[in-house]
């Protein structure tokens, strides 16, 4: 770091940078980083250590949160990243000159896709957002459609009905293999590409979730039967805490009495009898984290929803559903991981595949 081109070291700091990569980078890695900040020399004291390379701010906490928010920016500007729009609370965003309008074309948005079910009709390309995304990915990794000789004839309506936003999808259902309930294997040009059908769908929903925490609404699904759900004293308070931004993810959950609470809402796409497991994860989270400090405690809110949301993969026994799901992943910002770091899919090239086979 350097600090009004003083050179400093700050543990601090470096663990607001760090903190920015995660879920971008492999545990154990750690980015290069040259930053250079300007700060008031009256909120900064430097002297504070011998060597002078140590600072104390006027407001740590101040500085760890801008800090983590300007890596974040950069990271997301460039599509390396997911980016929280920590920026304007809710109470703000209420306001007539910054209030998103509600129309049918942001609900739509929320509704389409792998996730919701919803395939195009006569094996047409699965349409999905952020086309230059995927684009990029798909470029990056050479995924492989079959020759021109061997591709179905599309008839004039399906030719000009997504002749601006159908994404090219991997022709022939041979070219996917669903093997043991768990991973997707693909043909590449380079080789093969192996894809981990959970945590797929973990980053599917996550960056879904984190899109509609942005846009301020998300789809909920009314339970049959509420759901009591009781806690202890301090736990009760810290979910009573809690309820604003689950109201946000699509939870519908009211007091009800002392420490109990009843579930009669539920985000759309969580498995019914689901309500209570995924409350435990959050209360877990909150009783760990008693500040959010730069939209943290949000990111791991969204994660631990999308982690039960993937756990159902039964979708993905239909044929149409694995191509859905390979174009949604691509499309994502960031598909190569997990929030929490883990790998979603590797790639092997024809080389490793000829050595493994030579034993070599």
């Amino acid at each position: 770091f350097f600090i009004n081109n003083r050179f400093i070291r700050s543990p601090y700091l470096h663990h607001a940078v760090v903190n920015a990569y995660e879920g971008l980078i492999e545990k154990e890695s750690f980015p290069f980083y040259v930053l250079f900040l300007e700060v008031d020399p009256a909120r900064v004291d430097v002297n504070v250590h011998p060597t002078k390379q140590e600072v104390k701010f006027e407001d740590d906490r101040m500085m760890y949160a801008y800090l983590n928010a300007a890596v974040k920016h950069a990271l997301a500007k460039y599509n390396i990243a997911p980016s929280l729009d920590f920026t304007l609370n809710p109470e703000i965003q209420q306001l007539s000159s910054v209030q998103l309008p509600s129309t049918d074309a942001i609900r739509a948005k929320t509704e389409q896709g792998y996730l919701s079910n919803t395939f195009s009709n006569k094996g047409q390309a699965h349409i999905v957002e952020k086309n230059d995304s995927l684009k990029r990915w798909k470029e990056l990794y050479e995924i492989a459609n079959t020759t021109p000789e061997s591709q179905p004839e599309t008839t004039p309506e399906q030719g000009s009905l997504h002749a601006d936003t159908a994404i090219p999808r991997i022709e022939g259902a041979n070219n996917i293999l669903f093997v043991q309930g768990s991973m997707l294997v693909t043909t590449v040009k380079s080789g093969m590409m192996v894809i981990h059908i959970r945590r797929a769908q973990e980053r599917i929903w996550y960056e879904r979730l984190l899109e509609q925490w942005n846009n301020g609404e998300a789809p909920s699904q009314q339970v049959l039967f509420p759901v009591s759900y009781e806690l202890s004293p301090q736990d009760a308070i810290l979910l009573t805490e809690a309820l604003t931004d689950l109201a946000r993810l699509g939870f519908d959950i009211s007091p009800f009495g002392k420490n109990t609470f009843v579930v009669q809402g539920i985000p759309s796409g969580l498995p019914p009898g689901e309500e209570k497991n995924v409350l435990d994860d959050v209360v877990e989270q909150l009783k760990h984290e008693s500040t959010d400090i730069a939209g943290k405690r949000t990111e791991k809110l969204l994660s631990n929803v999308a982690k039960r949301l993937s756990r159902n993969i039964s979708a993905i026994y239909q044929k149409e559903n694995q191509q859905a799901l390979i174009d949604e992943l691509f499309a994502c910002s960031q598909p190569e991981y997990t929030t929490d770091g883990k790998k979603i899919f590797t790639m092997m090239r024809k080389e490793d595949l000829d050595k493994l086979l030579d034993g070599a």
